[in-house]
């Protein structure tokens, strides 16, 4: 349980320094909203991709297969929860779209290495199976 909630941490970390980054420090978007829109992505993406898509999905696939999916998903989930929560709470000074966008791909090459993370520190190690034959 523990590896999962230090799992989490590191996610809302790296999740709140690239929005922090990105929409407050160039598109001048505000911390504290910053910080929300952080905590609410980082809650979604972790459970749905991280525990729900990247698990299924890296078991039933290969590992890249797996984590291509869940990075994938992670990236559009991102865009979504960031264009509209940062429509309803950022000033109108801030271009949403284009904050969105960024933060979504620069979240799509953390949450590459994030599963790569996940895979070898949290979830349990995949059983190897040997296919060898001794006739």
């Amino acid at each position: 349980m523990m590896k999962y909630v230090s799992a989490f941490i590191l996610k809302l970390i790296m999740t709140a320094a690239i929005l922090l980054i990105i929409n407050t420090g160039i598109y001048g978007g505000d911390v504290s909203t910053t910080l929300w829109i952080s905590l609410v992505l980082a809650i979604f993406a972790f459970v749905l991709g991280d525990i729900l898509i990247f698990t299924v999905f890296s078991k039933r696939y290969a590992y890249v297969m797996g984590n291509t999916i869940a990075t994938f998903s992670d990236a559009v989930l991102a865009f979504v929860i960031i264009y509209f929560m940062g429509s309803a709470l950022y000033v109108e000074t801030v271009d949403t779209l284009a904050a969105s966008l960024l933060s979504s791909i620069v979240l799509g090459v953390g949450e590459w290495l994030f599963h790569k993370y996940m895979e070898t520190k949290v979830l349990e190690p995949k059983p190897v199976s040997c296919n060898v034959s001794f006739d």
